[in-house]
């Protein structure tokens, strides 16, 4: 998971997850994200020397993006809707203007030469090679687009 390669001295972490999205609401239809990801990031594991490895986060919840106190999450939506306004070529319109000029503003922010697969998919493999070769994080800040991936992949 994209969360275990980019947090590797993480520990007592905290996610929220956005209810409409990742939840039970209605673009979810009722997924398990959550119980996946306690499952998977809560647990406390022993390896074979009952040495003990402490799980990364302390706390998963369900939260609405729309709630102020979470307006981080806000900042997310935007950022996953300009990498899908960039990827996903959407029809053009009075409505698509300002959904295209936030993309271009957040690609010359992140410097980012392009949101086409063309571009990215050769860098997938070389993230992918990353994470079995498990790279330090010294070296994964001075990788290229560090601050900001897209990975494209089919599912098996």
């Amino acid at each position: 998971m994209l969360i275990e390669y980019n947090t590797p001295g993480l520990a007592e972490g905290v996610l929220f997850a956005d209810n409409l999205t990742r939840c039970k609401g209605k673009l979810a239809r009722g997924d398990e994200f959550i119980e996946v990801m306690k499952e998977r990031f809560q647990r406390v594991i022993y390896d074979h020397d009952l040495n003990v490895t402490q799980p990364k986060l302390k706390h998963i919840q369900e939260v609405s993006s729309a709630d102020a106190t979470y307006g981080l999450m806000q900042v997310c939506d935007v950022l996953l809707g300009c990498t899908l306004n960039g990827i996903i070529k959407t029809a053009k319109g009075p409505g698509m203007v300002h959904k295209n000029r936030v993309t271009e503003r957040m690609k010359e922010i992140l410097e980012l030469p392009s949101l086409e697969r063309d571009y990215w998919q050769p860098l997938t493999r070389l993230y992918a090679r990353e994470y079995r070769e498990g790279i330090k994080m010294a070296d994964f800040v001075r990788a290229t687009h560090y601050k900001y991936r897209l990975w494209f992949w089919r599912p098996k």
